[in-house]
């Protein structure tokens, strides 16, 4: 049963589609439940085309009930076929999921997309795009090398798994990550055209078979996972053999059209900026967080944009070969914070961009109750102990963005950890790109977490949250990577046989990097650090962590163990 939906006047050429649903094949036969929707020129008039076809996979939510969403239909009005495709073990679809995104899930999405490459209505030209965890399965499908697959669009998806969910080693797993340990629930999902009511006996099948879903972020995030952890029941390493950036031979070979969307209010931003680096392509950083990267709207001065046109543009581009202007573009636009009005979206051709070089800030004095300060010259040595409060709140309930815009950070992080405030800037100073941080540290314990938060402090003392770098100390050894590398930062393999233990009392150096960011602090504004060592709502303590009786560090300062931060600043105004 066809369904005709309508478009708004004027939105594009045609005046609506006809939604279809049915089965298609994946890889090992599996039946997997689509929507398909192709312009027509009214109830019943389904153009002929054939057409470029845009392709959204993910884990369930395949019918928008009777309506459309704004991307889909723009681009549908315009002359694409547009096509959602649940996964196994979701939604209509059989089989069963055990993972986040697992190997098996590329492999269907390529089987799909050859499938729909042949149909009469398609043109042989496939691009997807998604946010999230379907744009990880675009990276992934990707890496498998569909023939007829042409450009990828993922949104606020970090190809390095483990870098966004383990950064330096800490376990990143808040809360909401642990209210998903459970696997998709099987739930009636919207039956193809020909599975008849009552009933909807191949929807039930799909369900039945969807019991067997393992509880899938529990067997891809657990609180000490390295990257090469196989994991026994899924018999390979979720983090190596379900992240693209393993494979970036393979999709650099493909010569795929890649535009990313991320914003600073992610997690998952320094990842895809690596990605750019590793793959090519263009992408976009917005003031947003996860959700709000899905439709371009923020609460910051200009930092809304019309995504529907954004991709139409993109996909006229790469998929339709017309000659908009898009590939003569910047490789890279962002927009940075507190810029002045009219000034906040900023454009570069690679990235980082030029003009911002590593400025020392070493840190100095004793930093307890605010009164370190961050030096450009090196100090005389010294040394601080710090017993580990375990109250330290850095984040609000939406995440990066929350603690930016209401919170003052002064009562629930600085004085409950080690600060390092700068002298008042002279000038308005902007600071884009990762910045890295050395820091000689020991304790009495074998291991811990390390947690340094930048922010922003006024004159009149309110400390806000710029961005921030965390380290397993456990974590600390680098190794050489290209990607990494190039954009200034160091690298951490996290393989079992890396990790090294402290030794009780002994200074170590932790060398890491800290995520990347466009701000301007003003005129008159200072620069603080703080550094703790726990933050429970989002980062995991490593196992073995004495809650009861939390361990001491020690942190050195100045002479030949000078912890110090390197802030990318620019040149002209730092």
């Amino acid at each position: 049963m066809s369904l005709y939906i309508p478009f708004e006047k004027g939105y594009g050429t045609y005046a609506g589609t006809v939604r279809t649903s049915r089965y298609v094949e994946g890889s090992d036969g599996t039946k997997l439940a689509v929507d398909i929707y192709l312009p027509a020129d009214g109830p019943g008039e389904v153009a002929t085309g054939p057409f470029p076809l845009v392709l959204h996979a993910a884990k369930g939510g395949r019918r928008m009930g009777t309506g459309i969403d704004a991307i889909t239909a723009k681009l549908v009005a315009n002359g694409y076929a547009h096509m959602f495709l649940e996964t196994r073990g979701s939604g209509a679809s059989y089989g069963y999921s055990n993972s986040f995104c697992e190997p098996l899930d590329a492999r269907d999405v390529a089987a799909v997309i050859e499938w729909a490459a042949a149909q009469p209505w398609c043109n042989g030209k496939v691009g997807m795009r998604g946010i999230s965890n379907s744009g990880l399965i675009q990276e992934a499908t990707a890496a498998v090398c569909p023939e007829h697959l042409v450009a990828i669009a993922p949104v606020v998806c970090n190809s390095d798994f483990y870098y966004q969910n383990y950064p330096n080693g800490v376990s990143a797993l808040p809360s909401g990550y642990m209210q998903m340990r459970g696997a998709f629930r099987p739930q009636i999902g919207a039956p193809v055209d020909d599975d008849p009511a009552p009933g909807y006996p191949q929807a039930n099948a799909a369900l039945l078979q969807q019991r067997e879903n393992k509880p899938f972020i529990g067997y891809t995030f657990t609180p000490n996972m390295c990257r090469d952890t196989i994991h026994e029941e899924l018999g390979y390493a979720p983090n190596m053999d379900c992240a693209p950036i393993e494979f970036t031979e393979a999709i650099k070979s493909k010569g795929y059209l890649i535009f990313q969307l991320g914003g600073w209010f992610d997690s998952g931003a320094g990842g895809q900026l690596i990605t750019y680096k590793n793959w090519g392509g263009w992408i976009t950083i917005g003031p947003w967080n996860h959700g709000e990267s899905a439709f371009g709207e923020s609460k910051l001065p200009n930092g809304n944009m019309d995504l529907p046109s954004l991709y139409l543009r993109w996909f006229d581009y790469a998929l339709k070969g017309i000659d908009n202007g898009f590939d003569r573009e910047p490789r890279v636009k962002f927009y940075t914070i507190n810029a002045p009005k009219g000034q906040e979206w900023r454009t570069s051709a690679d990235w980082p961009p030029a003009g911002f070089d590593h400025n020392i800030f070493y840190l100095s004095g004793k930093g307890h109750d605010l009164s370190g300060k961050l030096e450009k010259s090196l100090p005389d040595a010294g040394a601080e102990e710090y017993k580990v409060d375990l109250t330290p709140e850095i984040f609000g309930p939406w995440g990066r963005m929350d603690s930016y815009i209401t919170t003052d950070m002064t009562d629930r992080l600085d004085r409950k950890g080690l600060s390092f405030t700068s002298a008042p800037l002279e000038k308005d100073t902007e600071m884009t790109g990762h910045g890295v941080a050395e820091l000689w540290v020991s304790s009495d314990a074998g291991d811990g977490n390390f947690i340094l938060v930048v922010e922003d402090v006024s004159e009149t003392g309110k400390s806000s949250f710029v961005t921030i770098g965390v380290c397993r100390a456990s974590h600390r050894k680098t190794t050489p990577n290209e990607a990494f590398n190039s954009v200034g930062i160091p690298y951490h393999r996290s393989y079992k046989e890396d990790l090294i233990p402290l030794e009780l009392g002994v200074p170590a150096k932790l060398e890491f990097c800290i995520d990347p960011i466009s701000y301007v602090f003003a005129a008159g504004h200072s620069i603080r650090v703080t550094l703790v060592c726990a933050e429970e709502k989002t980062y995991q303590q490593p196992e073995g962590f004495d809650y009861e009786n939390p361990p001491t560090i020690t942190l050195y300062t100045g002479g030949d163990k000078a912890s110090l931060v390197k802030l990318p600043l620019s040149s002209t105004t730092g």
